[in-house]
């Protein structure tokens, strides 16, 4: 090969490949020419070598393309439950190994089986999980991406249950010294998991890892029933941020910082919140707000049928009230009774709807008694009992023990007009028994003791029939609201024949969406919607990410024809017409007509409004703000000027007053000096004499 032979293939191909003239190349050009000129100079002795070694029966020896992976270098995996780094074994792979190294490392991080690594068609590496149902994730890259698998997302119909991901202020990219000052912040996940972690160390730049281990350490030794080990972890981000990520998925997971101490920003306060991604939720809603208590026990039965997802129907029954008794206890122990013989000793007692009544508890020695709930010898509960039943009837008032020992006394009847009132102790009543008296009156639970006796009953038959809970709430306007446990199409609910209630629950049926997810590389989508009608989706963020916008058709024309030659003026077969450019602006005054006829028509104010009046209008306006303007102008200055004035009267200088002071004092002082000037002289003749 000579340079006269190089030369002219570089130009030949400049000139037939790339069709360009030597003048007009760029160095780009230049450099495709060389590319293929060297590559015809190559092919021949190519091709040549390859049959001498086919007809000989030699080997050849190949070059094998390497790919060196640096120390240090690891790859974020993420399959919905958070991100998992995968370390890459350091050194240099043929690419004939590349693949298996990579599982061999994926494996070692994540599992056997849990994702496959493979090479596609066009030689990248591709990850694919073992769950169809789930999403490969490649949230992160550190070192050089000689693997080319930056961040990326193989996107499957079923994203799941997401962690909480809460992300710091700072990156670690940038040094915190924490030895001289400790920085602590507390985490909470869950609403129910919490501690305090603290840094103490001195980290150098991009020292994310080593902080994220130290937290991890802490984490990890947070244990207990309330503890954070095994709730949270502490990762990096590809931006060099700290991020905590929780172990539990979905929705009602969550993870707060808060009370960070000398962080130096390198975290903050904030909240974050899992997801769900499979689908919508199935939820059916009451008919009727529940606005205060509800007392099931009455104008029953209150039952219905209620059908979760793919189970059979169960019955559910509503009994139970949110009202509660009047409860009064008294203040001392009185588990070794109290000596009533002798006397008298007793009480007053007064019990909302019954007359006062005095309760004699006289002639009885409650110490003889093993405990104050037994008959023989009576014990103290048990003589008040008989006592008060004595009185006012059984089935009024019930009385009993607290987990004190302090008598209690609890009304039949429940809500807020009952009511117990003890006074007037007497006797070993007043010393042993009642030195405190007063009221108890009763209490209703309300909207929420409802809801609590409506979600016990159902998960209690859900729970019969060997079924999942489900989430039973009240949404913000105070109606009921029953929703699956599950997210997609195969959530449902559906409620039936329903009796009684009072309206809180309603006959109806709901069933949950599946979310679907396409990927659609290279192109563009054009759509054309008919009048009336709209795309929409299920989805938050909608097909498109956003609602779809109308635009203009710049490519190409729209043409209408409504005259020809058939009888009505409208195009008949045959007619031919021809759709060109105007060349040399031949035409009639046709664009300019119509311009002419905007200046009377009313376009504006929904056809109310021609363009002149409008101007008239806009300049009449004008005018008027204008002068008023003017005269607030003009008010405003004989304001500032009688201001100005008023002030010189209180603060301002009189100069011929002043002078006249001037003169004034002059004189005094002279006149002053004048009687010292006498004083002196008569001094010294005092002095001769």
């Amino acid at each position: 090969m000579t340079t006269s032979e190089l030369k002219a293939g570089v130009l030949r191909h400049l000139k037939y490949s790339l069709g360009k003239e030597e003048q007009d190349a760029t160095l780009y050009d230049w450099r495709m020419a060389l590319s293929l000129a060297v590559r015809d100079l190559i092919v021949d002795p190519w091709f040549a070598a390859a049959a001498q070694t086919r007809s000989t029966g030699r080997k050849r020896v190949y070059y094998l393309s390497m790919e060196s992976v640096s120390p240090n270098t690891s790859i974020d995996l993420d399959l919905g439950f958070g991100a998992v780094t995968v370390p890459l074994s350091p050194g240099a792979y043929p690419h004939t190994l590349v693949v298996s190294t990579l599982q061999a490392d994926v494996n070692a991080a994540l599992g056997n089986g849990v994702v496959r690594v493979s090479r596609n068609s066009e030689g990248n590496i591709y990850f694919e999980a073992t769950d169809k149902n789930r999403v490969v994730s490649v949230t992160a890259v550190s070192g050089e991406d000689v693997l080319g698998v930056s961040p990326l997302v193989i996107s499957g119909p079923d994203l799941g249950d997401q962690p909480a991901v809460l992300s710091g202020a700072s990156s670690t990219v940038n040094p915190f010294d924490f030895s001289g000052s400790n920085g602590s912040f507390a985490l909470n996940v869950n609403g129910v998991y919490t501690d305090t972690i603290t840094l103490t160390q001195n980290y150098p730049i991009n020292a994310g890892q080593a902080i994220a281990a130290d937290i991890n350490t802490q984490i990890a030794a947070s244990n207990g029933p309330n503890g954070l080990a095994g709730q949270i972890q502490a990762r990096v981000n590809s931006g060099g941020f700290i991020e905590f990520v929780t172990t539990a998925v979905g929705p009602f997971a969550t993870v707060t910082l808060s009370a960070p101490i000398d962080m130096q920003n390198l975290l903050s306060i904030g909240t974050a919140s899992g997801a769900q991604l499979t689908g919508t939720q199935a939820q059916v809603r009451g008919a009727v707000e529940i606005a205060g208590g509800t007392d099931f026990n009455q104008g029953g039965p209150h039952n219905f049928m209620l059908g979760i997802d793919d189970n059979p129907p169960v019955q559910v029954s509503l009994t139970g009230t949110t009202a509660l008794p009047a409860v009064f206890a008294n203040t001392l122990d009185i588990t070794a009774g109290v000596d009533f013989t002798g006397g008298p000793h007793g009480f007053d007692l007064a019990v909302a709807g019954y007359p006062l009544v005095t309760i004699d508890v006289s002639g009885v020695d409650t110490t003889l008694a093993p405990t104050p709930l037994t008959a023989a010898p009576q014990g103290l509960v048990d003589l008040f009992q008989e006592r008060i039943d004595a009185q006012l009837g059984a089935g009024v008032i019930t009385v009993g023990l607290n987990a004190s020992n302090n008598v209690i006394l609890t009304t039949v009847d429940a809500g807020v007009s009952t009511s117990i009132t003890v006074s007037n102790p007497t006797g070993n009543v007043a010393t042993g028994v009642y030195p405190v008296v007063g009221t108890a009156v009763g209490t209703d639970e309300g909207s929420a003791g409802a809801l609590d006796i409506i979600r016990t009953r159902i998960n209690a038959a859900l729970s019969a029939a060997g079924q999942d809970p489900v989430q039973v709430n009240l949404d913000a306007s105070g109606f009921l609201t029953i929703a699956s446990s599950i997210y997609g199409s195969s959530s449902q609910v559906t409620v039936s024949d329903v009796n009684g209630g009072f309206g809180f629950v309603f006959p109806a049926s709901d069933q949950g969406v599946r979310f679907n997810n396409s990927v659609t590389v290279g192109g563009t989508v054009d759509v054309m919607l008919a009048a009336n009608t709209t795309v929409s989706s299920t989805r938050d963020n909608g097909i498109f990410g956003k609602d779809p916008e109308a635009v203009s058709n710049y490519m190409g024309y729209q043409v209408y024809l409504n005259s020809g030659q058939s009888g009505n003026g409208m195009p008949a077969a045959g007619d031919t017409f021809l759709i060109d450019f105007n060349n040399d602006a031949p035409g009639d005054n046709t664009n300019a007509g119509i311009m002419l006829a905007l200046r009377d028509a009313d376009v504006l104010a929904d056809g109310n409004l021609g363009l002149l009046t409008a101007y008239s209008l806009v300049v009449e306006e004008v005018g008027i703000l204008t002068s008023q303007a003017r005269i607030t102008q003009e008010a405003s200055e004989s304001l500032l000027r009688q201001s100005e004035a008023a002030l010189q009267e209180v603060a301002g200088v009189n100069i011929d007053e002043e002078a006249a002071s001037l003169i004034k004092f002059e004189q005094h002082y002279q006149a002053s000096a004048q009687l010292i000037s006498i004083a002196r002289n008569l001094f010294d003749v005092i002095l001769e004499l």
